[in-house]
């Protein structure tokens, strides 16, 4: 029997420290349930919005929030 998103996220939220408001593509992964390549495919075409700064590329939580609403059905 598989977690459920809910308990993922919390757990995932857990180990990145809830207090930092971006995340690395890695995190973010982690947050959405996709691969690294899916969201760096994601902020190339600009469906989900990106900081980038220092040559790296961060998502700020709402905006992932905002990507899962966005798709909710």
């Amino acid at each position: 029997m598989s977690e459920s998103g809910t308990v993922k996220a919390a757990r995932v939220i857990e180990r990145i420290n809830i207090a930092r408001r971006l995340l690395n593509v890695r995190e973010a992964a982690q947050y959405l349930g996709r691969t690294e390549k899916s969201v760096r495919h994601l902020v190339g075409r600009r469906k989900l919005r990106s900081v980038r700064a220092d040559g790296r590329v961060m998502l700020d939580l709402s905006d992932l929030d905002a990507w899962i609403a966005m798709y909710r059905c």
